[in-house]
C-alpha cells in the first residue's frame, strides 16, 4: 500500500490507528469497486505490463477520482494520457478540418457531450493533457460557430462558464494598422479553461458585421457577468 500510495504510506507511517491496528475502513466505498481498485496497488500486480493492460477508458474514467483521492500520481498520469487520447481519437474521427470545408455531423454520437464531461473531470482533478486536448477542440468548434451552434445548448455554456467563472473585466488598449489607438474593457476570466471563454467572446454575433460577443458584454455590470444564471444565457 505504501509503494503505490503517498496517501496509505503517510497512514501507515505515523501514529495513527490504522497503523496500530494494521485495519483501514472505507464504509463508504462499494466493496466491489474497492477490489477493483485494489487490484492497482496489490504487490503482486504493480508489473508496468498488468497495471497497463486493465487501464483503458472506462476503467481511467472511473478511478480517477479514487487515484487523485490516493494520490497515486502515477495511475493519475496513465489515466490523463488514456483520456488526452480519446479527445485526440474523436477529433481525427470528426468530419471538419480547418480548411473551409463544410462541418457536419459532429455531434453525430453525442461525441462533445462526451468531451465536455472529459474535461470537467480534468479540471477537478488536475489532468493537464486530457484538459488541454478537450479545451482545443472545444474551441474549433467555438471558432466555427456558424456552423456548429446547435451544438452549444444552454446547458453547455454554464458547463463552461461554471469552469472559467469568475469574470473580470479590465481596461487595455488596441493599437491599429493605421496608428489609430482605441481604451477597450476587456473580459478576464479568473477560473480555469480560460481559452475557451476568450473563444466564446471573439464568436461574432452576425456575418455582416464586425460586431463580436465581447463587444455586447463589456458594458454588463460585474454583477451581471458574475450571475450564473443570466451570463450564460446572454452567450447562449
Amino acid at each position: 500500500l505504501s509503494f503505490a500510495s503517498d496517501y496509505f504510506d503517510s497512514m501507515l507511517s505515523a501514529r495513527m490507528i490504522e497503523n496500530e491496528t494494521g485495519r483501514i475502513e472505507f464504509p463508504n466505498k462499494d466493496p466491489l469497486m474497492w477490489k477493483k481498485f485494489y487490484s492497482f496497488i496489490d504487490p503482486d500486480k504493480l508489473s508496468g505490463a498488468e497495471t497497463q493492460a486493465k487501464l483503458d477508458m472506462k476503467t481511467a474514467v472511473a478511478f480517477v477520482p479514487w487515484f487523485h483521492e490516493f494520490q497515486m500520481t502515477r495511475f493519475l498520469k496513465k489515466c490523463d494520457m488514456i483520456l488526452a487520447e480519446r479527445v485526440e481519437e474523436i477529433k481525427a474521427n470528426e468530419d471538419y478540418v480547418k480548411y473551409g470545408y463544410e462541418l457536419c455531423d459532429i455531434d453525430k454520437n453525442g461525441v462533445l457531450d462526451e468531451v465536455v464531461e472529459l474535461l470537467k473531470l480534468s479540471c477537478t482533478y488536475d489532468l493537464d493533457k486530457t484538459e488541454d486536448k478537450a479545451e482545443e477542440y472545444i474551441c474549433t468548434l467555438l471558432e466555427n460557430i456558424q456552423s456548429t451552434s446547435h451544438l452549444f445548448d444552454v446547458k453547455k455554456i454554464e458547463s463552461f462558464y461554471s469552469l472559467f467563472a469568475p469574470v473580470d473585466k479590465n481596461l487595455c488598449t488596441v493599437y491599429y494598422e493605421d496608428g489609430q489607438e482605441e481604451i477597450v474593457r476587456e473580459i478576464i476570466p479568473s477560473g480555469q479553461c480560460k481559452r475557451i471563454c476568450y473563444a466564446l467572446m471573439k464568436m461574432s454575433v452576425s456575418s455582416d458585421e464586425q460586431v463580436y460577443i465581447s463587444d455586447l458584454v463589456a458594458d454588463l455590470s460585474s454583477e451581471t457577468i458574475n450571475n450564473a444564471e443570466v451570463f450564460p444565457l446572454l452567450l447562449h
